[in-house]
C-alpha cells in the first residue's frame, strides 16, 4: 500500500509542477488581448481545424498588440516611475530617465518573447474550442 503522510495525505505517483504566468501573462489574461485576438484570427480563419498551432501565430499576436496599443506595467516600470517622481527637478534627470525607459521597453520586449510557448499554447487552446466545441480544447 501507499504511505500516508499526516496532514499531506498520500504522495502522488507523478508529480507535476505547474508554471506560475509571469506579470505579462497575467496582463494578457487581465485585458483580454488573447481572447480578442483570438477572435479576430478565428473569424478569418475558419475553415481550419486548428489540429496544431497555426505556423506564425506568435508573430501575428505580436503586431496585434501593437496595432491595439496593448501595455502593461512591470515591476522595474514601477521602480523607474517612483525614482522619476523622486527626481523631478534634478538637473540631466529626465534624459536619464527617458534612456532607462528605452531599456525598459527592450526588457518588455524580452518578457513577451519569453512567454511565447505560455502564450502560443493559449492561443492555439482557444482556436482549437471555437473549431470543435469545448471537447476541443481537450483533445
Amino acid at each position: 500500500g501507499r504511505i500516508v503522510n499526516e496532514g499531506r495525505g498520500i504522495e502522488p505517483d507523478v508529480v507535476i509542477e505547474i508554471e506560475e504566468p509571469g506579470l505579462i501573462e497575467i496582463a494578457l489574461l487581465q485585458k483580454g488581448a488573447i481572447f480578442d485576438f483570438t477572435t479576430e484570427y478565428y473569424s478569418r480563419n475558419q475553415n481550419s481545424d486548428f489540429a496544431e498551432i497555426p505556423e506564425g501565430i506568435f508573430e501575428t499576436f505580436k503586431e496585434y498588440l501593437t496595432q491595439t496599443g496593448f501595455s502593461f506595467a512591470n515591476e522595474t516600470e514601477d521602480y523607474l516611475n517612483v525614482i522619476e517622481n523622486d527626481l523631478a527637478g534634478v538637473d540631466g534627470a529626465e534624459s536619464r530617465i527617458n534612456d532607462l525607459r528605452k531599456l525598459v521597453a527592450l526588457q518588455k520586449e524580452k518578457e513577451l518573447d519569453g512567454s511565447k510557448s505560455f502564450i502560443e499554447k493559449l492561443i492555439w487552446l482557444e482556436l482549437r474550442a471555437r473549431s470543435g466545441g469545448q471537447t476541443a480544447r481537450t483533445n
